[in-house]
């Protein structure tokens, strides 16, 4: 028998957050397994506006970074690398913030990699993420975000690994 709570610690209808279908205590068990299965609507409603806050953040991130990328390719051509590790050899802080954004955009394309169980494709989008960046990283949440439906399990470790 599933343990009942005190008079007045829930709202009629309601079983620890989630939805009840029937208020008649002979369906209390049936109710307690629905109301697992049967996330209220309000928490849904919740997750839902902050996943779409979150998608909105990676659409501005694309936009700024790939409105920037644009005038510095325009105005200095695409002549990153040398620059990037010039600034590095010289020991000074822009190195040293090229150095730590290094190791985060390694770090980023070995997450990509694992959360494809290390595939011919998710070695190719961790290659991406290395050298994308945030410009790749922010469309490629975007796109799982939807591909997931927003579950955040699944988005941060892989579909194949969420039970």
């Amino acid at each position: 028998m599933l343990p009942r709570p005190s008079k007045g610690s829930l709202e009629p209808g309601k079983l620890a957050g989630m939805v009840v279908l029937s208020d008649n205590p002979r369906t209390e068990a049936f109710a307690a397994l629905q109301s697992v299965a049967v996330p209220d609507l309000e928490s849904r409603s919740k997750e839902s506006k902050r996943m779409n806050a979150f998608r909105t953040f990676l659409v501005a991130v694309f936009l700024v970074i790939a409105g920037y990328t644009l005038v510095v390719v325009a105005n200095h051509g695409l002549n990153l690398l040398p620059v990037f590790f010039g600034d590095m050899t010289r020991m000074q802080w822009a190195g040293q913030f090229n150095l730590d954004f290094m190791c985060m955009l390694l770090l980023a394309g070995l997450w990509v990699s694992w959360r494809h169980r290390f595939s011919a494709a998710g070695v190719a989008l961790g290659l991406a993420a290395v050298f994308g960046g945030a410009l790749f990283l922010s469309a490629y949440l975007l796109i799982e975000s939807f591909r997931t439906r927003g579950d955040v399990r699944k988005l941060l470790l892989g579909v194949g690994r969420v039970t």
